[in-house]
């Protein structure tokens, strides 16, 4: 090589070592800059840390970390919609991280899109099957979309990679908690707070299932030790306050002033703040002050719809599509399967409007000693949601005409061997999914000697009520007036319908003469069921089982007449529901 080409690589090779000791100086700088940013962030100084990113993007705006940390600063902050920009922007250019895929997830559920959760939760767990982090979070979105099988196995498996984490135990309590099987629920709790004793996530499951099984006192003193602990924990105070309002042990009137104290102190999530007005609303209208009462329910629902706003529910998806197809589902379609199903008399299936006494006259019934109450069971809506949307060559009204015998009685066997394995030696077993009244054709065709019992209340009381209650999920109908009308027109055309056609024995409870003469029609009620009568029916404040339901602790009350015509309280503020019904008859 002659010298003016040695003297030209020589000064090539200069350059390229000072353009990559510049590009990691740059990359230096970047990274002492990053380690500021999370430190600010780490902190709480969301400011500075937020600056400190956007330096960074503006020289390396493909830098995935810092649009990551830009993007989980802004979720906690409340800009969801830029923080998901930003997170997936990272996702493009690094796909294999699982951090990014879980905060995402984690965005998303927060906005009630469990769906989706679930879906980044999954791909998460794919790039790293072995953290158990991340199998938890997989585990409880399961578990919060209804997928109980899947959520315990997930649970199992991260339990098997750390079995002494005390939030995994906490969350598997919660799934049992959900499914009814309180013995495991409490086993799993014990657990939890045996490894971190002031957990108060841990304590506040247990005050939970104090609540489901009756133990009131019990559930107010770890109510208040979590008050005592929870510290700038907003979230978990609010709703210790909330189940030590559900406790009854302390009056109306002490609790509101340490409740409005909560409101002034610190900013919470909007779920936080439903929470927190669903619960001042109910003190005040047991102290009778239905002004302030309405004011904070209305409060409560307008933050529950923010929190809702892209949330799908399956039960109104299911009435939409029914709706049109109602008439072809007359007396000449049951007919023509007269022979479906398993006949069997074993389930009994209570009916109506959320609100409407189901959960009184299924604890009177349980309070017999040959029934088992099932509450809430989701079998029949699931397979309806798998028979109408499910795959298949027909569509609409096509896939429940050709609905065939044998997967009607399949489905029948595996529905009864659910209920076995929860209620074994009880002869006889409730469902109280009030929404079922929407598909007692299905019910008809699996079960052909049922019994539907169906509850009405005061239509003014029960819209009334649907509105002042904190339902765990979905019911999107109740945030206004006009929806809630509209649903409950919606069932009682359903209702009309089946009364006329259905093949199967409907018995008519009318709550208020429940409340009024709980004898008389205590004994209606068993001997529709074909049951003997029995004393502890009219002692069913007594009857020690679990109640899941948003009635959780009107149960354990003897029958009060205090909700009739409790519209009529705040008459003066909820005209548009007294508007939208018209003429129809309260």
């Amino acid at each position: 090589m002659n010298r003016k080409l040695l003297r030209s690589a020589k000064k090539k090779n200069i350059i390229k070592k000072a353009q990559k000791a510049q590009l990691e100086k740059k990359a230096s700088i970047i990274e002492q800059l990053l380690q500021q940013g999370r430190n600010h962030h780490r902190h709480n100084r969301f400011s500075e840390a937020e600056n400190i990113y956007r330096q960074i993007l503006a020289q390396r705006p493909d830098h995935a970390d810092a649009l990551y940390l830009l993007g989980l600063l802004s979720s906690q902050i409340g800009r969801r919609n830029t923080a998901i920009n930003l997170i997936s922007k990272a996702i493009h250019l690094a796909p294999e991280n699982p951090d990014y895929y879980v905060t995402l997830g984690q965005i998303y559920e927060d906005m009630a899109q469990l769906e989706t959760a679930l879906t980044y939760y999954s791909k998460s767990n794919q790039l790293r099957p072995d953290n158990p982090f991340i199998l938890n979070n997989l585990a409880a979105m399961c578990r919060d979309t209804g997928r109980y099988d899947q959520a315990d196995n997930y649970f199992r498996d991260a339990l098997r990679l750390a079995p002494n984490e005390p939030v995994i135990h906490i969350n598997l309590t919660a799934l049992y908690r959900l499914q009814g099987k309180i013995p495991e629920a409490l086993r799993a709790c014990e657990k939890a707070i045996r490894l971190q004793p002031d957990n108060i996530y841990g304590l506040s499951q247990l005050a939970a299932l104090c609540l489901v099984q009756g133990r009131l006192k019990e559930a107010a003193e770890n109510s208040e030790k979590i008050i005592s602990l929870a510290g700038r924990n907003i979230d978990c105070k609010v709703m210790a306050y909330k189940m030590l309002v559900e406790s009854k042990q302390q009056p109306p009137a002490e609790l509101i002033p340490r409740l409005e104290k909560v409101t002034n102190q610190e900013t919470m999530s909007t779920q936080t703040q439903r929470t927190l007005h669903f619960t001042l609303g109910s003190l005040f209208d047991k102290t009778g002050d239905y002004c302030k009462a309405f004011h904070h329910f209305s409060q409560a629902n307008d933050y529950r719809k923010k929190v809702l706003h892209h949330y799908c529910d399956p039960i109104q998806e299911m009435i939409s599509f029914l709706i049109p197809v109602l008439s072809g589902l007359d007396a000449d379609f049951f007919r023509a399967r007269k022979h479906y199903g398993v006949t069997t008399e074993r389930p009994i299936f209570i009916v109506g409007m959320p609100r409407s006494g189901t959960t009184l006259v299924e604890q009177i019934l349980a309070s017999h000693p040959d029934v088992y109450g099932g509450g809430e069971l989701l079998d029949i809506p699931k397979f309806g949601q798998e028979l109408m949307f499910g795959p298949s060559p027909h569509s609409g009204f096509g896939r429940m005409q050709n609905f065939s015998e044998e997967s009607a009685a399949s489905f029948a066997e595996q529905y009864l061997n659910s209920i076995k394995q929860r209620a074994p030696g009880h002869h006889v077993a409730t469902d109280k999914m009030v929404f079922n009244f929407a598909l007692l054709w299905i019910i008809a065709l699996l079960f052909p000697n049922a019994k539907i019992i169906h509850c009405k209340r005061n239509a003014m009381d029960t819209c009334l009520s649907c509105y002042f209650t904190d339902f765990r999920t979905g019911y999107l109908f109740k945030h206004d007036f006009l929806t809630l009308a509209a649903m409950y027109r919606q069932y009682q055309q359903f209702m009309h319908h089946w009364q006329n056609v259905l093949p199967l024995p409907i018995l008519n409870i009318q709550y208020e003469d429940l409340v009024q003469d709980q004898e008389r029609v205590s004994w209606q009620l068993l001997e529709f069921c074909d049951l003997s009568w029995h004393d502890d029916c009219l002692r069913f404040d007594k009857t020690c089982r679990s109640v899941l339901t948003a009635s959780v602790t009107q149960v354990r009350d003897k029958i009060y007449t205090s909700s009739m015509n409790r519209w009529k309280h705040y008459e003066e503020y909820i005209s548009p529901l007294i508007e939208s019904f018209g003429n129809l008859q309260p």
